[in-house]
């Protein structure tokens, strides 16, 4: 720990430990801990990061990301999308972020369709077409759209003869509608980690047994290729 560079710390800029498979971003070193704030991908790696971006990220300051994150890990699973979860940790809490199953539970649920709810009701006459499309399997969308829009406009907002009132969504039915979704939802997430390892999706992150990093390469990122030339030629002699 006594070699891990500081330069930049003393002027109060992040500094950064380049090792042969990992690069870590930090901002401060305390005792034998880094207080990283990023890890990521060395560039000569990074063609290996598929296409729905890299498993296993980290970044310690996601916190106005972590609901929107967690609402795309719910769209994923309400129409069946496996393989595009998004990991995300918040303060101390990372280490669901290198396993392959997505973290969530049945509170981020009800809150998610809380405020799902609340979006689709708050402005009466406008209608977020994405979020009925996008939060409603069990009953499709087309059907979300005639019980909570087509049905309404037929029975009571367009008479003839009347002036059309502003369309307003039945809370009620809209509830009905969503606790559905919530009950599914919540089943789903109670089998995840057995649907993914049916679609082999548990090989999206794999544990390794052992330090991916050599110990030589990982003294050499830290002590530099001279001085492990040097080390290893001491080492032949002896």
């Amino acid at each position: 720990m006594t070699k891990v560079p500081r330069r930049n710390l003393a002027y109060n800029v992040p500094e950064v430990l380049a090792l042969p498979s990992l690069t870590v971003v930090y901002n401060s070193v305390y005792k034998n801990q880094i207080m990283a704030m990023k890890l990521d991908l060395p560039k000569n790696l990074w063609h290996k990061v598929p296409a729905s971006g890299l498993v296993g990220g980290y970044d310690s300051r996601p916190a106005e990301n972590v609901g929107v994150e967690v609402h795309h890990n719910i769209r994923c699973l309400v129409n069946d999308v496996y393989d595009s979860f998004k990991s995300v940790a918040k303060g101390e809490r990372w280490d669901h972020v290198f396993d392959f199953a997505a973290s969530l539970t049945p509170r981020m649920v009800r809150k998610s369709y809380e405020t799902v709810m609340a979006g689709i009701t708050c402005e009466p006459g406008m209608v977020p077409i994405s979020k009925l499309a996008g939060y409603f399997s069990v009953t499709s969308p087309d059907e979300v759209v005639e019980k909570l829009i087509m049905k309404p406009l037929r029975d009571r907002v367009c008479r003839k003869g009347m002036i059309p009132k502003r369309h307003v969504i039945d809370p009620n039915e809209l509830k009905q509608l969503a606790e559905m979704e919530i009950s599914s939802l919540i089943k789903k997430i109670g089998c995840l980690r057995e649907t993914l390892k049916d679609k082999g999706l548990d090989k999206l992150v794999i544990p390794y047994p052992e330090n991916v990093s050599t110990v030589n390469e990982v003294f050499g990122a830290l002590y530099g290729s001279n001085v492990l030339k040097r080390t290893l030629k001491r080492k032949d002699m002896d």
